[in-house]
């Protein structure tokens, strides 16, 4: 069981729940009554449809989940804008009054007059923080040459960033989950946004999915040489952002012999550290299988293969140090692994 605390707000206007869970709507800010700090405690941490939820000494039941966006007004119209949250939409057992609770925040923009929402009568997860995968169609280095990250294979060789190569252990989809879902969001890195061939195509990553940095602005602020850093982190910096909550691709799980950076597109990223994945979101039935072929993930304390900065410590790093002479950072630049110039000779002979 357990405890999340949510922002809250209840809607005063005259949409019904019919209708909002059948076109996407925006409501005007002036239809909600004002935020509160709420605390859901669940039993097995996911919001059924049709659930009775308690919070405030009051029950509630699910009706649906999505996402909300800040709307703001241009030329007469009311434009979707910003960031997208996560909303969860619950109706009050006594009232009748639709609640709308924010599990990562409440959406907001400058000059935002409305929330532009998706909502469908689909349960919600409140333990899923997000996946940690590559999308569908990521190319990933190997030996012989760029794959598809849903073509490799077990025992395949792959490219890391310092020259070396590492096995596939395995391939793990995960599916888009249905209807609208911010945390499960793509970033979208334009090819070349940290320069030429970095990345060499534009390259989707999950949000909690790793990316390497290096360079005297991490040094200086964290004395680490290199480090791991969210792609979430990235988002707002030149040629990235958010993909659309309705455009989630499916994603897939890399397991590799060893934590290590393998060259996505050409940019430096991570493979799955095992713990992280039976912590959150490998399928029991796949867990169980890839433990039962390697025996040896189940008792192992794996340990990631550089230090792991936090979705704040990632953007405050790159807040800081985006415009400061002498601090500059690099964003997956392998050849900052390559001390030896193997990974290069490599690639120069595929």
């Amino acid at each position: 069981m357990g405890s999340y605390p949510v922002q809250g707000m209840v809607y005063n206007g005259s949409v019904l729940a019919t209708n909002l869970l059948s076109n996407k709507t925006t409501l005007v800010l002036s239809s909600f009554g004002p935020m509160n700090s709420l605390t859901i405690t669940d039993a097995n941490d996911k919001l059924t449809l049709g659930e009775t939820v308690q919070f405030g000494g009051n029950d509630y039941v699910m009706i649906g989940s999505g996402t909300a966006q800040p709307g703001i007004s241009l030329l007469g119209l009311t434009i979707p804008t910003g960031t997208a949250r996560d909303l969860v939409v619950v109706q009050s057992a006594t009232t009748g009054k639709l609640h709308f609770l924010f599990p990562d925040g409440v959406p907001n923009a400058t000059g935002m007059i409305a929330l532009v929402v998706d909502v469908d009568p689909i349960g919600y997860d409140l333990g899923d923080n997000g996946p940690l995968c590559f999308a569908a169609g990521t190319r990933i280095s190997t030996p012989t040459g760029p794959v598809w990250v849903e073509d490799l294979a077990w025992r395949q060789q792959v490219l890391t960033a310092d020259g070396r190569s590492a096995r596939v252990l395995a391939v793990i989809a995960e599916p888009a989950p249905p209807g609208s879902s911010a945390r499960h969001m793509a970033v979208r890195i334009a090819a070349g946004a940290f320069g030429p061939g970095l990345p060499a195509c534009d390259l989707r990553l999950s949000q909690q999915h790793r990316v390497a940095v290096s360079g005297p602005g991490l040094e200086l602020m964290f004395g680490l040489s290199a480090a791991l850093v969210p792609a979430a982190a990235l988002v707002d910096f030149h040629q990235i952002g958010f993909e659309p909550p309705q455009q989630v691709p499916v994603y897939y799980h890399l397991l590799c012999d060893r934590h290590c950076l393998v060259l996505a597109e050409g940019l430096a990223a991570e493979t799955l550290l095992w713990p992280e994945a039976d912590a959150q979101q490998i399928p029991p039935e796949d867990r169980s299988r890839i433990e039962r072929r390697f025996p040896q993930l189940a008792t192992e304390s794996a340990q990631p293969c550089l230090p792991q900065l936090s979705l704040r410590e990632g953007r405050l790093l790159l807040r800081e140090t985006r415009n400061l002479r002498g601090w500059e950072v690099e964003i997956g630049n392998p050849a900052r692994f390559d001390s030896k110039g193997q990974l290069a000779r490599r690639l120069a002979r595929i």
